[in-house]
C-alpha cells in the first residue's frame, strides 16, 4: 500500500481516531442533542396544543359573553317595560286621587259659595228690613200711630222674607 501512497500505520491510527471520534460523537454530543431536540419538539407540539385549547376557551368565552349579554340585555329589557308599566299605573293612581282630590275641593268650594251667598242674603235680607223699617219709622212717624206703624212693619217683614226666600 504503500506504492500507493498509503501509510498503513497512518491509515489505522486515523481509524482508530475516527472510531474514538464516532464513540464520543455518539454518546456525549449526539443522544443528548437528540433528546434536547425531541424535548424541543415535544414543547412545540404541548404549545401548540395548549395554544389551540386556550383558542377553543376563548371563543368559549366569547360565546358565552355574547350569549350573557343577550340574557342581560332581555333581562334589562324586562325591567324597563316592567318599570314602564309600574310608572304608568302610578301616573294613573296619582291622577284618579288628583281628579278625586279636585272633586273634594270643587264640592267644599261650592258649599263654601252656597254658604256665603246664603249669609249674603241673609245680610241683605236683614239690611233691607231694618232699613225698611227705618224708612217706615221716620217717613210715617207724623202719619201713624204706634199701633198702625207696627201693623206695617209686620206686613213689610212678612212680604220681605217672602220676597228674599225666592230669591
Amino acid at each position: 500500500m504503500e506504492n500507493l501512497g498509503l501509510d498503513g500505520k497512518l491509515l489505522t491510527a486515523q481509524l482508530i481516531n475516527f472510531a474514538l471520534f464516532f464513540f464520543l460523537f455518539k454518546k456525549f454530543i449526539s443522544k443528548p442533542f437528540a433528546k434536547f431536540l425531541s424535548a424541543e419538539k415535544q414543547k412545540e407540539k404541548d404549545k401548540e396544543k395548549i395554544l389551540e385549547a386556550v383558542k377553543k376557551q376563548e371563543e368559549k368565552m366569547v360565546a358565552k359573553e355574547s350569549e350573557w349579554r343577550k340574557i342581560m340585555k332581555k333581562e334589562s329589557e324586562d325591567i324597563l317595560k316592567k318599570a314602564t308599566v309600574s310608572a304608568q299605573a302610578v301616573r294613573e293612581e296619582m291622577i284618579a286621587k288628583a281628579t278625586k282630590d279636585a272633586s273634594v275641593i270643587i264640592e267644599k268650594a261650592k258649599k263654601q259659595l252656597e254658604e256665603e251667598h246664603t249669609k249674603l242674603n241673609q245680610e241683605a235680607a236683614d239690611k233691607v228690613a231694618k232699613l225698611s223699617l227705618l224708612i217706615v219709622q221716620k217717613s210715617l212717624k207724623d202719619y201713624l200711630d204706634e199701633e198702625s206703624e207696627k201693623k206695617v212693619t209686620a206686613f213689610i217683614l212678612k212680604n220681605l222674607k217672602k220676597d228674599v226666600s225666592e230669591l
